[in-house]
């Protein structure tokens, strides 16, 4: 993938809503596999199905990317993911490791982020669950 295709992908990524979804096919090959901590899928529209739910159960999902490095075949985004949630903007912060295959379209998807510290230990009741256990424990 080169520097050009890079920035395109970025740029979606930074302004994908339920409008520019469809624009996935010019990113991803059909059998792309996904995973981050919650799901993993094995094709491009099962892919499209998470992004479109995601899209109507949060308010206001962006991503921000904030750092790239990248190689011949592979490319890893730093990003921050952020949205509405509690009545505050909830920040997740995390990266993607993408591999392409031969015609350059990604076959690999891995997100890394950590659900505890990023997502539940910053909702109210189940955050404070955890803090008090953070405090027995450690």
């Amino acid at each position: 993938m080169n520097q050009e295709n890079i920035a395109e992908l970025i740029k979606w990524y930074e302004q994908l809503n339920l409008l520019n979804l469809n624009q996935i096919n010019n990113f991803y090959s059909q059998d792309a596999y996904f995973r981050d901590p919650f799901h993993e899928l094995f094709d491009l529209k099962s892919l499209i199905l998470l992004y479109e739910d995601m899209f109507k159960k949060i308010d206001n999902p962006r991503f921000t990317i904030t750092n790239t490095f990248t190689n011949e075949k592979e490319l890893v985004l730093f990003w921050d993911f952020k949205f509405i949630a509690f009545k505050k903007e909830m920040i997740i912060s995390g990266n993607t490791l993408f591999k392409f295959n031969s015609e350059g379209k990604i076959n690999y998807h891995l997100d890394y982020w950590d659900s505890v510290s990023e997502l539940w230990n910053k909702t109210p009741v189940l955050g404070k669950i955890i803090r008090t256990f953070y405090k027995i424990i450690f």
